[in-house]
């Protein structure tokens, strides 16, 4: 699974005009990731950005 940086407007956030939202996003492929973002009612994405190797929470590989 990869990891996705998102910024997008989220409409049900401060509605009715919504608010600038940046978040990570797990799925397979980054169309999958836009459809998850449009059933979350994340619309207008300004960047998605693949984030798997950089993330803040990602899995370190200790050589095992």
């Amino acid at each position: 699974m990869k990891l996705f940086k998102i910024t997008a407007r989220h409409t049900k956030v401060n509605v009715p005009d919504g608010r600038v939202i940046t978040c990570w996003l797990g799925a397979k492929t980054e169309e999958d990731a836009l459809t998850m973002c449009e059933e979350k009612g994340i619309i207008d994405i300004e960047s998605i950005i693949d984030d798997t190797e950089t993330h803040p929470f990602r899995e370190k590989n200790d050589g095992r």
